[in-house]
């Protein structure tokens, strides 16, 4: 069994167990293998059980005195355990795995892991870890420094855990890909030992180095990463600028035609960036380069610009957004502004309606439509531009590097690759952006357009929570409009604060008031039902859950309400937060934590009340959730990181960059074959995204 192959080659997994794991990302054997876990606990020493302390974590061995099924047949019901050991008697509690009973008999020998409370004058662990002890196989759960995972596709810790084991058993020998030199100096222990230490410390490891990340095995597989990583981004930059442009002449005529076609007068970080993009869609070369500013800033009139220019000088131009709601609310104000010139825009997603669909097709095919905003349905095979030369990227860190280049492929202008812009109004570090968007050129509009307010932010504390039906009652009557934001669509998901239960509460707590209500499961239709009745008012509170998150500009708009606001990532509540304010009257947002907070989200909280500055947001992000959600670098295409955090092992980045630049740059063998192996397992994971 080779890493480069598919999941289903590990013993264990099957169609099902495989699909579950191509959720999480899991296609191949190594990217199995560089699952890590989260942490890792010492279940190595065992405790007399007269030993034990209550809120204390252990182990214990012991014998089962009797064990029993209580409730109703099947999955309600729990199992009781008692078992001893010398020493004393302990209790032990599964709840809904009654079925427990029948696999524990009394006089079995048992080894328990889970934290120890006091229950009528006894101890007791509720749920623990348990195995049945067998001389003839270790145990994988107890009995050592064992590795506790995330779920995986609905997989748990436990299953993970086995099916490690076995893809480490059975994986063949593991050839070094990184040359020898590297290996050899003692700078990065061998790859074989790294994945077996990894998932498995040995003996007398220190496991608060293994928690942070920091321990030689993590730091050998970090650093294969990060290397990949960069030379992958070398050799795609170093392919982008061999590629030939598309020949245009874009004179100051058209620039000065288009500016008189927005309804306002853009900034001078707009005017800026909008003249570097301009610069490029007239170069020798391809364009690949990156717009960020802040939530509000306006990167949607600058990526206009550049549209109109290209869709003036006769080419298509393909508007690629996360979702329905987005595409159609670009469309509607790309449609209005084109319209002084002359252009079309249309709309294709999943809820775009069969005739309709086959003629945005058709008029793509035939060159008659000049832009189209579109989510994923842009990449479907059925797709095909006459002149594409442009690939704009809304929201960059949801798709990544395949589904850009997939678009991109869909009709060719001169033999050329279209010229790329990708969007994301999740401000990157300059440093970060450069190790982690090495293939993009990097424009930046750094000022908010004259007249937008700074949004107020405060935390409500649960006794302040009746001044909310009040205001939003204030909202309603002054004509204005209010989002109120929950973390999940239903509460069968999470037991309470879910959209489907706040908007039917605010129905009865503010009648006579329009509540209407959008979230990803209603169909497309649905969707834009919903958004109409809310800009146009008959709804002015709309209950929501993060499908508004980017993208919707309704200047109506001025109060937020987030409930559940611990559950979400800094970004996310910026994002949230920009969406109100955008009119006359300046926006408010409001967080309704749900407590007991932990110190990291009355952190995460804190930060977003005091301060409006994006970037500093994005980097107190980065620090505490790392940067896998924030960047969007799990999509990073042929490599991703999955070990590593450029924000946290930011020493070892710089250190691979500088490795990857002599691999990449290098004519001796070993870095001929490292830059092969690297193509072929891009071409691996493309193989294996297209099957699944």
């Amino acid at each position: 069994m080779q890493l480069a192959e598919g999941v289903q080659s590990v013993r264990g997994i099957g169609p099902r167990r495989a699909e579950q794991l191509r959720r999480a990302g899991l296609l191949t054997v190594g990217d199995l293998l560089t699952f890590l876990p989260k942490r890792y606990e010492d279940r190595s020493r065992f405790v007399a059980v007269a030993d034990l302390v209550g809120g204390e974590a252990a182990c214990v061995d012991v014998v089962v005195s009797s064990c029993r099924r209580v409730g109703p047949p099947g999955r309600r019901s729990r199992a009781e355990l008692r078992a001893a050991d010398a020493s004393g008697t302990i209790h032990a509690v599964w709840f809904n795995q009654g079925y427990l009973a029948d696999a524990l008999p009394v006089g079995s020998r048992v080894q328990l892991y889970g934290r120890v409370q006091q229950h009528s004058g006894g101890l007791q662990m509720v749920n623990p870890v348990h195995t049945l002890v067998d001389d003839a196989q270790e145990s994988l759960h107890i009995g050592r420094h064992v590795p506790v995972y995330p779920r995986a596709g609905g997989l748990g810790s436990g299953v993970m855990r086995r099916l490690l084991t076995v893809a480490l058993d059975d994986v063949d020998e593991l050839l070094d890909s990184l040359p020898q030199s590297l290996i050899g100096s003692g700078k990065l222990i061998d790859l074989g030992t790294a994945l077996r230490h990894v998932h498995y410390p040995p003996a007398g490891a220190d496991l608060e180095i293994w928690n942070a990340r920091r321990s030689p095995a993590h730091r050998r597989l970090i650093m294969q990463e990060f290397i990949d990583y960069q030379a992958a981004l070398m050799l795609q930059r170093r392919r982008a600028a061999s590629e030939p442009g598309i020949e245009r002449r874009l004179d100051g005529a058209v620039g000065r035609r288009i500016e008189a076609a927005l309804p306002f007068r853009m900034t001078a970080a707009q005017q800026r960036c909008s003249a570097q993009i301009v610069g490029d869609l007239c170069g020798t070369g391809s364009m690949h380069r990156l717009l960020q500013g802040d939530v509000g800033c306006g990167k949607t009139a600058v990526a206009a610009c550049a549209m109109f220019a290209v869709a003036l000088h006769g080419e298509q131009t393909a508007l690629l957004v996360p979702s329905a709601i987005v595409a159609d609310q670009h469309a509607r104000t790309l449609g209005e502004w084109g319209a002084e010139l002359g252009l079309e825009v249309a709309t294709l997603t999943a809820a775009t309606h069969r005739a309709r669909r086959r003629e945005v097709l058709a008029a793509l095919e035939e060159g008659e439509c000049n832009i189209v905003v579109g989510t994923q349905a842009l990449l479907g095979p059925e797709v095909h531009f006459k002149r594409l030369g442009f690939v704009v990227v809304d929201e960059q860190h949801r798709f990544g590097v395949a589904q850009r280049a997939l678009l991109g492929s869909k009709g060719r202008l001169q033999n050329a690759q279209p010229d790329l812009l990708v969007m994301t109004a999740t401000p990157i570090p300059r440093s970060l952006a450069l190790s982690l968007y090495g293939d993009l050129e990097v424009s930046r509009i750094d000022e908010l357009p004259p007249g937008r307010a700074a949004v107020t932010t405060r935390c409500l504390h649960e006794d302040e929570l009746d001044e909310v039906d009040h205001e939003l009652r204030r909202v309603a009557a002054a004509g204005e409009r209010a989002f109120v934001v929950a973390p999940r669509i239903d509460e069968a998901e999470t037991g309470g604060n879910s959209a489907v239960q706040l908007a039917r509460q605010l129905q009865k707590r503010i009648p006579g008031v329009g509540v209407g209500l959008v979230h990803g499961d209603l169909d497309g239709e649905g969707k834009a039902r919903a958004m109409r009745r809310f800009v146009t008012g008959i709804t002015p509170v709309l209950v929501a859950t993060t499908v508004i998150e980017v993208g919707v500009d309704v200047p109506e708009a001025t109060l937020m309400v987030i409930e559940g606001a611990e559950r979400f990532g800094l970004a996310q509540l910026h994002q949230l937060r920009g969406r109100v304010g955008r009119g006359a009257v300046p926006g408010r947002c409001w967080l309704i934590p749900r407590s007991p907070l932990n110190e990291t989200a009355r952190q995460r909280l804190r930060t977003l009340c005091d301060t409006q500055d994006g970037f500093r947001i994005a980097e107190e992000d980065l620090r505490l959730r790392g940067p896998g959600e924030v960047l969007g670098t799990r999509q990073a295409g042929p490599v991703e990181l999955r070990v590593g955090d450029p924000y946290a092992h930011a020493d070892w980045l710089e250190e691979a960059r500088d490795i990857a630049r002599v691999l990449v740059d290098s004519d001796d063998a070993a870095a001929s074959r490292y830059r092969e192996r690297l193509r072929s397992a891009w071409r691996t994971r493309m193989q294996l995204a297209r099957s699944g």
